[in-house]
Parts: structure tokens; sequence; C-alpha cells
């Protein structure tokens, strides 16, 4: 029979086999979400109209039509017999056609919001990326649809918490290679929440290109929301072409994130933390920052200075700190 103290240890042990087991699920679940697939947007079928219900009504109408009517009087019961089965008939043709019709015309809806769709009108693919992210693990929203002279664009904002939604510990093993739990490092700690940030965008991208079939590039915004703040902390554009030729399975996140043409990301210290961005990098963001700062209950950015940094083709440089 095991003593108390070795069934002390295999309970504490067990106990520990748990927490790394979380540890392990959180961690991959934070840098796994661009695995996710999303159904590409096709054009929307109406579904066909119910089958009337014929037994029943001709049941009704030959009830109906019998009402006061002896069952001695065989003449006129075969008359009411057929005046029944004609007024069913009637009603029959009638409702079939009144659900043919309806169904036609929900589907002349539906044609025409996937033409708005296809067509790149702002309205209909901001609805559809709105809905697409409203059940993100990450909220994300549209903030402008529109084209320039190379492409069809959507910009989205992707709201991500800050470093502290990072664990602070992390599975290890011991000098003897048994497995434990140890002190997330900073340095590990913002490395980790890189990879996730990297892969949260890389998922919503992904799904942004699945459900509007319009968009040729997603210019992407990152803004690191908590304890009071809002920082962009990542810009970035995604081509359609070059999103669909990654292997999901094999790629880095934040290189990939990172490789995007016009990606910005600072990072400061020896622990290589997620800093800001400089808005007077970048008007726009700027007013985008101004413009969200009510909603996320946070003050509106300071006006910035006017900046000597941008490279002559306008675009933010990847910072090689």
């Amino acid at each position: 029979m095991p003593s108390l103290a070795q069934l002390e240890r295999q309970a504490k042990a067990a106990q520990r086999d748990e927490e790394i087991a979380q540890l392990e699920a959180v961690e991959r679940d934070l840098t796994s979400l661009h695995l996710d697939q999303f159904e590409p947007a096709s054009r929307p079928v109406a579904p066909s109209p119910e089958p009337v219900d014929e037994r029943s009504i001709r049941r009704r109408c030959e009830q109906e039509a019998l009402r006061g009517v002896s069952v001695f009087a065989r003449r006129e019961r075969r008359a009411a017999h057929e005046r029944a089965a004609a007024i069913a008939q009637q009603e029959i043709d009638h409702e079939t056609l009144a659900r043919a019709s309806a169904r036609d015309q929900a589907q002349r809806g539906l044609d025409a919001e996937w033409r708005a769709l296809t067509a790149h009108e702002p309205s209909a693919v901001h609805a559809a990326l709105e809905e697409a992210f409203e059940d993100n693990q990450s909220p994300a929203t549209c903030v402008d649809v529109d084209r320039d002279h190379r492409r069809r664009f959507a910009t989205v904002v992707l709201l991500f918490g800050d470093v502290e939604q990072v664990p602070e510990k992390e599975p290890g093993t011991t000098p003897t290679g048994r497995p434990t739990i140890r002190k997330r490092s900073k340095t590990a700690r913002n490395e980790l929440y890189v990879r996730a940030m990297s892969s949260s965008v890389l998922a919503t991208v992904k799904e942004g290109f699945a459900v509007a079939p319009s968009v040729d590039e997603f210019r992407v915004v990152v803004v690191a929301h908590g304890h009071g703040r809002a920082d962009a902390v990542f810009t970035g554009s995604f081509e359609r072409t070059a999103i669909e030729r990654l292997p999901w399975r094999e790629l880095d996140p934040e290189q990939t994130v990172m490789a995007a043409p016009g990606s910005s990301m600072r990072r400061q210290g020896q622990a290589r933390a997620v800093a800001a961005l400089d808005l007077a990098e970048d008007p726009e963001l700027f007013a985008i920052m101004t413009a969200l700062a009510p909603a996320l209950g946070c003050p509106p950015p300071g006006r910035p200075r006017a900046s000597r940094s941008r490279g002559q083709d306008g675009r933010h440089r990847r910072p090689q700190d």
C-alpha cells in the first residue's frame, strides 16, 4: 500500500502535469489562429420554397363542403366532393405560386447583395467584414473600404490585448529532464506576445479575403488595448495574391507579418518589448487613433509633431532595433 507521502507526491505530480498541459494549450491557442480555415464567399442561393401541404388543404376543403350535408344524400355529397376538389386545387396552385414568387424575390435580393459585394461597394464589403469579425477572439473592425489607382482595399483595425495576456509561467524541464513549470522571462514573454499578435493578424486577413472577394489588399492596424491605454503597435499591408500562396502549416507568423509591404513595429530595450508607433510617421494612423479613442474609453492622442524619418516612398521603415 502506498504511504501518505507517496500519495501526496502523486497528487502534486498530477496537478503539475495538468498545469503544464493548460499552459501548453494556451500557448498553442495564442499562436495557431492563422491555421483556421474559412469558407470562401460564393453567390448565395435562396432555399427552395417549402412544399404545400396538399393533403391538409384537401381535407379541410372537404370538411367545409360536406358540413350540413346528410350522409344519405349521395348526389349532394358527390357534388360537394367535386366542389371541394376544385376549391382545394385552386388554393394549392395559388399557394404554390405565392411561395415560388417569394423565393424568387428573396433570390433577387441575394443577387443584388452579391453584385454589390463583388463590385466592391463599401457598404456591402463593410457589412460582410463586420459580420465575419464579430465572433473573433481578438476584436476587429473595418474602418475604411475604398480603391486607389492600384487596387481595391479595406482597412481593418485589430484590437489586441497588452503583454499581460501572456502567461507569466511556461512549461520547461529540470536539469534531469523532468517536466516542470518556470517563470517566463520578459524577453520570452514579449516574443510570445508578438507571435500571438502576428498569428491573429494573419487569421484576420485570411478570413477577410475569404468573405470579401472584391478586396485585393487589406491594410491592417493593430491597437494594443489595456489598462486605460490604446496604442497603435503595428501597421502593414497584405495582398490577396501573396496570402493565397502562403504555406500556412510551415510559416513563421512573425516573419510573415513583418515581411508584408509597409510593415512597421517598434521593439525596444533588451527584452524587445513592443512599443507604440510614432503617430507623426503617418497622419492617417493618427486620424484612426483619434477616432477610436472615445469608443475605447481612452484619451485621444496628442497632435504629432512633423516627422523627418519618412522614406522617399512614403512608407514606414521597419525598425532595426
